[in-house]
């Protein structure tokens, strides 16, 4: 993670740590930046999560249609 990130939160959050409470400030803003990523980690994968529900739903549509025109090709003979 960049220091420019940790000083932008720092300054962003409005604390004014004292030069040798640094590292709190920088420990704090790692916090944020670390719970901003696994947020956008979780939304991923809901986001990949719903497209592979929508591929097996429109495969097993298609494979119905195929399997139904099939049966009803064996079962007109």
């Amino acid at each position: 993670m960049g220091t420019k990130y940790k000083h932008i939160i720092c300054l962003t959050w409005g604390y004014r740590f004292p030069y040798s409470d640094s590292d709190s400030c920088v420990l704090f803003a790692v916090y944020i930046l670390k719970a901003i990523r696994n947020t956008i980690e979780y939304s991923k994968i809901f986001i990949l999560k719903a497209i592979l529900e929508l591929i097996v739903i429109k495969l097993s549509k298609a494979l119905r249609k195929i399997f139904h025109k099939k049966i009803v090709e064996i079962s007109s003979y």
